[in-house]
């Protein structure tokens, strides 16, 4: 039985906008950074310091991207221990086991929607 999603608190809701919106900002300003110093084109791949900062942006941006989708995991799991491995999976193999987890997600539930609430949660508990 699935159980009903719980709202966040006011503290826990504002706390995550603040981590998601710094992160945001951090990657941008990283890739401003890297843009101001070592401009993408022409592409340089006999420069080491070009191909670098351009590794580097390349992690951060993966990073940047793959968290928020480890929250996504983590708020839509029932249970923490599938979500906790699906999270490792993620941040340490990368992107082929964020695309397994949006397939094990679509054999679970045929659909990538998430719940609006408790009108599609107690249609889903209906049909349980």
């Amino acid at each position: 039985m699935r159980k009903i999603p719980q709202q966040m608190t006011p503290v826990g809701l504002l706390a995550t906008i603040l981590f998601f919106g710094t992160l945001g900002i951090g990657c941008f300003l990283f890739l401003s950074l890297t843009l101001m110093h070592q401009p993408l084109f022409p592409f340089q791949m006999d420069n080491l310091k070009w191909a670098k900062a351009w590794l580097i942006m390349t992690v951060v941006d993966y990073y940047g991207a793959a968290v928020p989708l480890c929250a996504i995991v983590l708020a839509s799991e029932n249970s923490r221990i599938v979500a906790g491995a699906w999270i490792v999976a993620i941040l340490l193999l990368g992107s082929p086991f964020a695309c397994a987890w949006m397939i094990w997600r679509l054999f679970l539930h045929q659909t990538l929607r998430m719940h609006d609430g408790e009108t599609l949660v107690l249609a889903e508990l209906a049909a349980d």
